[in-house]
């Protein structure tokens, strides 16, 4: 029910259940492209960690869309309003 509401809250991350939903959406669509671990702010590894997304240094999580070609973007969207927008990038190590 209450992702119904997101359509008409202007700012989505106000609302009460924000934070659930974005980590458990956000780790099914980690886990669906293969990503188990991730680093990225304290606050989200925490709540992707309940979800069984762990913090490593294999991938980045940020907070916008990238470009990049070891890149790959995320958008949770509900009723065609997007309320998270993310890329993970793949860091390479020689």
């Amino acid at each position: 029910f209450n992702k119904e509401l997101y359509k008409f809250i202007d700012d989505p991350k106000k609302h009460f259940a924000y934070n659930m939903y974005i980590a458990k959406e956000l780790a099914q669509k980690l886990k669906e492209n293969n990503v188990n671990c991730v680093d990225t702010n304290e606050k989200m590894s925490k709540r992707l960690q309940f979800y069984k997304v762990s913090k490593c240094n294999n991938f980045i999580l940020n907070e916008y869309h990238s470009e990049s070609d070891d890149s790959f973007n995320v958008t949770i969207s509900y009723k065609d309003s997007v309320v998270y927008s993310g890329s993970v990038t793949k860091i390479n190590k020689k």
